[in-house]
């Protein structure tokens, strides 16, 4: 199933219009009609924000084979090479090695709203993708509502 019909059911099997999908990752409406007609295809950061919206692996419902999704920094990685250590040295599948180093945190103390304050910037870099953030603040609200979601701060 390509993405356009993976976004249309999942938005139907939760019972929300494309207005209120809209809403809730901060994009128009005809955005998402866009996607759900296949006229454009979403961010991977737009991905990553429906996956964590409806608990969803994004690997198993967007088809991105051979990637992962950290569950502290929000990031989608290459699995060769990037995943985070266990302590028995096997890969992790939920953390990137930035963010995991011998079954532990990198940062152990840092709080939620250290990452954030840490990923702006990146997430600013975004601004000219339609999907993109339009200024700090709002990018500083969504991160903290994204981030809310993944494992690590749940």
């Amino acid at each position: 199933m390509d993405i356009a019909s993976k976004i249309v059911e999942i938005r139907r099997l939760n019972g929300i219009t494309q207005e209120e999908l809209a809403r809730k990752l901060f994009v128009t409406r005809q955005a998402v009609s866009r996607w759900e007609n296949g006229d454009t295809t979403p961010s991977i950061e737009i991905l990553q924000k429906i996956t964590g919206l409806f608990n969803l692996d994004s690997t198993t419902n967007f088809g991105v084979a051979g990637t992962f999704f950290c569950q502290s920094c929000g990031s989608h990685y290459p699995a060769e090479g990037f995943n985070g250590l266990n302590k028995d040295t096997s890969p992790s599948e939920d953390y990137c090695k930035y963010c995991y180093v011998d079954g532990s945190y990198g940062k152990e103390d840092e709080t939620i709203e250290e990452m954030v304050e840490q990923g702006i910037p990146y997430r600013l870099k975004s601004i000219n993708n339609p999907d993109g953030y339009v200024d700090e603040e709002t990018a500083r609200e969504e991160m903290l509502k994204f981030y809310k979601t993944l494992k690590r701060w749940r």
